[in-house]
C-alpha cells in the first residue's frame, strides 16, 4: 500500500537546508525535491520501467515551480516516456 504524503508548501522548500549529504523531501506520486550538500534544491520523479527504478530531472527550484502543478496531477505513467 501506498505511503501517503502531504505536499511540500513554499515555505517547507524555502527552509529546507543543505546537509553533509544529499537527501529528499517527498511530495507525494514520485515526485520529490533533492537537497544537495552545495544548497542546490532539485525536482525529480521516481518512476519505473520494467521492473528498473529511474528518476527523471525536471529541474531547479524555484524555476520549475510554475509547471509543478500538472506533475502533481497527472499519472506518473502519462510523462515517464518523455
Amino acid at each position: 500500500m501506498a505511503r501517503l504524503t502531504t505536499p511540500l508548501s513554499d515555505t517547507q522548500l524555502k527552509n529546507a537546508k543543505p546537509k553533509e549529504k544529499k537527501y529528499k523531501l517527498a511530495d507525494g506520486g514520485g515526485l520529490f525535491m533533492q537537497i544537495n550538500p552545495n544548497g542546490a534544491k532539485l525536482w525529480r520523479l521516481s518512476y519505473r520501467i520494467d521492473g528498473k527504478a529511474k528518476e527523471y530531472a525536471i529541474g531547479t527550484y524555484p524555476n520549475i515551480s510554475d509547471v509543478l502543478p500538472i506533475f502533481q496531477t497527472s499519472s506518473p505513467k502519462d510523462y515517464a516516456a518523455v
